[in-house]
Parts: C-alpha cells; structure tokens; sequence
C-alpha cells in the first residue's frame, strides 16, 4: 500500500490482489494493482455453472413443493368429508405462508451463476408475490367477502402463471412447476 499511497492512490478491495512487473529503469520489481476486469474474471470463476444453480434450486422448490401439497391435501381431504371450516382453510394457507417465507431466503442465498442475476431476481421476486397473494387470501377467507377472494384469487393466478413460465424458461426442472 505504501507503493500506492505514495503515488496518491488510494487503494481499494479490488486492489489487494498484485502482479508484478519490472520497473523501466532497472530489474528490481514493484508490485502494481490488477485490473477490477480480472477481479471479476476471478469472482465468475467461483461462481456456479447454470446447471448446479437449476440443481440447487430445484432441490429446494422440491422440499417446500411436497410440505405445500401435503397441505393442500389436507384442505382437501377435509373438504371431501363436508365444506371444511374457514378456520381449516386458513391454517393450511398460514402453513404454505410459512412455508414461503422458510423457502425464499434459501433460494435467494444460493450463489447465482454469472449474467442470470437479473433473470433469477426477477423469478424469486414473482415467488414472493406470489406467496405475498397467498397470504392475502386469509383475510378474504375469514370475512367471507367473494368478491375479495375473487380478485386475490385473479392475481395470485396470474402472478403464478408468470412465476411458472420464467421459471421455465431459465430452466428449472421443479421450480415453476405445477
């Protein structure tokens, strides 16, 4: 850093990685700053290939897939036996709420791959609103108001049909899945 501060640079994170090069006027060697460019090219090294990104993914969506279907089977279990009580139905939605909300933060934790950033942001964003709709509907549940669970009902619809076609367009084998 003395080599850095000297010349008036500040240094930055970017700069603690060195390579050397001759100085001009002699073969005694200075340590200069590498390049932000092969700071990046290091970073999108580690970074993991699509296909371990779409496996990770996946095995996360098919964990949190089977605990949801397993409460949407209880709902309608209880629905065959008789008109399942409100109270019922707004367990098992609090229960995929919950279950939403265990899943987003492990999918968004999972290093994405270089140059899907954006696209992968986008699908966990869709995800979220479409569990934020979700838990929207108990309210409408336990006012009894048609209309509201109607028009939650409609856009959590369509939010889920952008979420499943993202998803599948990115690639996902069980994420975006119906």
């Amino acid at each position: 850093f003395t080599d850095l501060k000297a010349n008036g640079v500040t240094p930055r994170a970017s700069q603690l990685l060195y390579r050397r090069r001759p100085f001009r006027s002699s073969k005694t060697f200075v340590a200069t700053p590498v390049r932000d460019d092969a700071f990046t090219v290091l970073a999108a090294n580690q970074a993991p290939a699509k296909a371990q990104y779409i496996a990770k993914a996946d095995s996360v969506c098919e964990a949190t897939d089977a605990r949801v279907t397993a409460v949407q089977k209880a709902i309608a279990h209880a629905e065959a036996l008789g008109s399942p009580s409100r109270s019922k139905i707004v367990q098992g939605l609090r229960r995929i709420d919950t279950l939403g909300d265990a899943s987003l933060p492990q999918l968004r934790a999972i290093p994405k791959p270089v140059g899907s950033v954006a696209v992968l942001n986008e699908i966990w964003d869709a995800l979220a609103k479409k569990f934020r709709l979700n838990a929207e509907l108990i309210p409408a549940v336990q006012s009894r108001s048609a209309t509201k669970f109607a028009n939650t009902s409609a856009a959590l619809s369509a939010v889920t049909s952008r979420y499943e076609t993202l998803s599948q367009r990115y690639g996902f084998n069980v994420c975006g899945q119906s």
